[in-house]
């Protein structure tokens, strides 16, 4: 009940009950373009997280995944884009 509930909240004002975020991984998401901007870091000597994604917003988190919508998520017909948090960083911004 408590689950259903947030993601009511989430679906009725995403905007006040998500976090933009930075997301950062070692591997090329290939996430389309119109859900996050990602570009690819190129920084001499470092092998980490090269791909950089901006343009998300973080719903939760639950059982080792982030829970993410587009920038461009609407109701009722959004996505959510959930991806193990194995290889990922994420920065909130403000």
């Amino acid at each position: 009940m408590v689950g259903r509930g947030l993601a009511q909240q989430v679906i009725d004002d995403p905007d006040q009950h998500t976090r933009p975020v930075l997301l950062y991984s070692t591997d090329d998401l290939q996430l389309d373009q119109a859900d996050a901007t990602g570009i690819e870091l190129m920084i001499e000597g470092q092998d980490g997280y090269r791909h950089r994604y901006e343009g998300l917003r973080l719903a939760f988190v639950d059982g080792g995944s982030y829970f993410l919508i587009p920038r461009t998520w609407q109701s009722p017909q959004g996505k959510m884009i959930v991806l193990s948090q194995d290889g990922l960083r994420i920065e909130f911004t403000r």
